[in-house]
């Protein structure tokens, strides 16, 4: 494949996430809305957090099963946890867990 295709194929799926993105923003303003569904659209963030963290947990990227080589993950993920529930602030949360994981990496 030479560079022009590349870009090419590039271009269209960067256009093709962002027609699905505009679409869904869109039309949702014209769907009639019940609470329940606004009630469930607030957990969306979290959810995806949450599954995004356990994957990464739950991978040993190549390291087998050894604790010492995923020990910083679950630190991290214990110090975020902690955080989450004191403060309440997903972006505080985030912070700190990123904070804790990068300073037991080195």
């Amino acid at each position: 494949m030479n560079a022009g295709s590349l870009w090419i194929l590039v271009a269209a799926m960067g256009l093709t996430t962002y027609g699905i993105r505009a679409g869904s923003v869109l039309l949702a303003d014209r769907l009639p809305k019940s609470a329940w569904i606004e009630k469930s659209l607030r957990f969306i963030p979290i959810s995806v957090l949450s599954a995004l963290i356990a994957l990464e947990l739950s991978s040993t990227n190549g390291s087998g099963s050894s604790i010492t080589a995923s020990l910083p993950r679950w630190v991290a993920a214990a110090t975020a946890l902690l955080v989450g529930r004191l403060t309440r602030s997903l972006w505080l949360t985030v912070i700190v867990g990123m904070l804790v994981f990068l300073l037991l990496q080195r």
